[in-house]
């Protein structure tokens, strides 16, 4: 339903470049398909009509920039709750949680049964007293030791450790809590329930998070620093939803034409991905300004193109030394998705992948019986 690509200028002067679609299905539509998989009768009609109609898109920008313009983040899936937390968490970093937690607030009264601060449970997770559904009951710490986690969080946190290192568990953790909010809003929590730890991760989106940082200036892999001198660089951090941000190369993709965007990138720079390790890095990879800016767009535009059913129209923004450049289109890519056409482009695509799972199983099934020919 979205493409979003980063690539990086690898040679001075240093930047970095976002690029994405602007189209957006509108509220929730997406899940109009995948309900038909598990629909029950009663559910047939309603369907059915839902699909004629088709989906509705909207034009919508999916890049956006910190207050201070030193930082830019691009997004696929839905600005919610969730959404705006991870959002506030990478451009403010701890001060952000900080704000939200009300912790001068907390120990002058008990909290209210449902009135849960995610913020707070995320780095106090054992703070509340909670009944058997699971719901906090009881501001049961003293505020002195919140107000000690707090004093080593601060001392402790650096959001560009985490991201150079690969992981920020807060991410993990906002995800997580939300998630478990959700799941409380809808009933759906108890002492019981098997899935209140287990957040559905491919529903939280993914995100191209771009920063400045100070690295070896030789470097890519940031986890084996050397005796290089230092120089301030600007990365883009592709970052999942359960806090993994590993970067191996100086470009990234996601998004629902994301393969195709990285089809692209590796053609362009002349990288055979199948001959590549999980992360393993491409060394003198040059990438100047210049080409880091028709890389991006140009991934996006080949993507579009590729999946234009769900993607369309461009924006791009560029962060240097001065801050973020913002370019976005006046383009409008609302309109109406034909339900029929990706029913059909999914049926295709299935009956591809059933036509090679039977080459292979009659590639085995000739392997057996040759070599059972040969075992009488």
């Amino acid at each position: 339903m979205s493409i979003i690509v980063g690539v990086e200028a690898t040679v001075k002067p240093y930047s970095a470049v976002i690029a994405a679609d602007t189209r957006a299905i509108n509220g929730r539509q997406y899940e109009l398909l995948p309900s038909m998989l598990g629909w029950k009768d009663s559910d047939h009609e309603i369907i059915l009509g839902q699909l004629e109609k088709g989906i509705q898109t909207g034009t919508f920008h999916k890049i956006f920039v910190s207050p201070s313009r030193d930082t830019m983040l691009a997004f696929t899936g839905i600005t919610d709750k969730l959404f705006e937390d991870i959002k506030g968490f990478l451009f403010e970093g701890p001060e952000h949680l900080s704000r939200k937690s009300g912790v001068a607030y907390y120990k002058n009264k008990p909290i209210d049964r449902d009135d849960v601060n995610p913020a707070m449970e995320m780095i106090t997770p054992f703070a509340y007293k909670r009944d058997s559904e699971q719901r906090a009951i009881d501001y049961s710490l003293n505020p002195e030791i919140v107000d000690s986690l707090w004093n080593e969080y601060f001392a402790k946190f650096s959001l560009i450790e985490r991201l150079l290192a690969g992981y920020v568990p807060e991410i993990r953790e906002i995800v997580n809590v939300r998630n478990r909010e959700e799941l409380r809003r809808n009933g759906l929590i108890n002492a019981d329930n098997p899935y209140f730890e287990k957040p559905r991760w491919e529903e939280n989106g993914a995100y191209l998070f771009a920063t400045g940082a100070k690295v070896p200036g030789n470097e890519l892999d940031f986890l084996s620093f050397d005796e290089s001198p230092l120089e301030e660089k600007f990365l883009v951090f592709p970052i999942r939803s359960w806090g993994l941000s590993r970067r191996a190369q100086p470009f990234s993709a996601f998004g629902s034409g994301g393969q195709f965007a990285l089809e692209f990138l590796n053609k362009e720079l002349g990288i055979d991905p199948n001959g590549l390790a999980n992360y393993e890095i491409i060394p003198n990879l040059e990438i100047d300004s210049e080409r880091a800016v028709k890389l991006a767009t140009k991934a996006v535009e080949y993507a579009n193109q590729r999946d234009s059913i769900f993607c369309g129209g461009l924006d791009y923004a560029i962060l240097t030394k001065d801050g973020v450049d913002k370019h976005f289109s006046d383009e409008e890519t609302s309109g109406t998705i034909d339900m029929t056409n990706v029913i059909k482009a999914n049926i295709t695509a299935l009956e591809q992948e059933l036509l090679k799972l039977k080459k292979i199983n009659y590639a085995l099934d000739e392997r057996a019986k040759k070599r059972d020919s040969t075992q009488k």
